[in-house]
């Protein structure tokens, strides 16, 4: 396994063969215990990302149920805006009322051709006035009805949201709690599985895991080549791991190899 590259920043070069101060555990029994303890760091490393993603979907379930609520006030709002401008235009309906009351009372005082119709044709401008306003007061009318329609729809929607939010929030906060507990055993587990693996081998694995995305002991693939980067192994580390007497490294990827059951 000749290579250059040295990705752990190892300033001297790593043997395929690094001795190490025997431990109280076979090397084949710290290597199992290796691989046994970098499966339950991944399962670990999931429960933690399982544990950091839970309140970032519970604020979007919460950012969800305001953003229906924010929509079901406006819709209030606009029915406000609509209620206050039907009020308006019947208020304008009854000024115009009132002009052509006062209007056609002042009929029967002119005393010129010329200035009764002058007042017929104000009279005239004022009912068609009013009939506009008339008209705009069925409009709205007709869009408050719309909007009355819609908030029912609205209101439905907010509450199937809400509760539907509601039960898959308590549903998160109690896979939260399970996650926690999980995660607690699985720390307590670590501590007992990491016992009799010498501190070298060990800070090698944690080095490893945290620069090779978690795989620092991989098998010799189809008993030929790294089960990391695929480099074929030599002649030299088939008999070395078979001698089970030293750990062997891959010496491209620097992963901890071992032969596989």
């Amino acid at each position: 396994f000749m290579s250059n590259e040295n990705p752990l920043g190892v300033e001297e070069p790593v043997s395929a063969v690094e001795p190490f101060e025997p431990p109280s555990l076979s090397t084949r029994e710290v290597l199992l215990r290796l691989v046994r303890l970098q499966k339950e760091d991944a399962v670990a490393d999931q429960l933690r990302q399982r544990i950091a993603d839970i309140p970032v979907t519970i604020e979007a379930i919460g950012a969800k149920v305001e953003e229906e609520k924010k929509n079901l006030v406006a819709a209030k709002d606009r029915e406000k805006a609509l209620l206050l401008e039907h009020k308006n235009f019947d208020l304008d309906t009854s000024k115009k009322d009132e002009e052509i009351r006062k209007h056609g009372g002042d009929l029967q005082q002119v005393k010129s051709n010329e200035a009764y119709r002058v007042l017929l044709g104000e009279i005239e401008n004022l009912r068609r006035a009013k009939d506009d306003l008339e008209t705009k007061i069925l409009e709205t009318l007709e869009r408050l009805d719309q909007e009355k329609k819609s908030q029912v729809l609205l209101v439905k929607s907010f509450e199937i949201t809400k509760k539907e939010m509601e039960a898959e929030k308590s549903r998160l906060e109690a896979q939260k709690v399970e996650a926690e507990q999980a995660l607690a055993l699985a720390v307590e587990g670590r501590q007992e599985l990491i016992r009799g693996i010498p501190a070298g081998i060990l800070a090698r694995y944690e080095l490893l895991k945290s620069k090779k995305a978690g795989i620092a002991v991989v098998p010799l693939a189809a008993g030929s080549s790294c089960g990391g980067c695929r480099l074929s192994a030599t002649q030299q580390i088939l008999n070395n791991l078979k001698k089970g007497k030293d750990f062997v490294i891959c010496e491209r990827c620097q992963r901890i190899l071992y032969l596989p059951e």
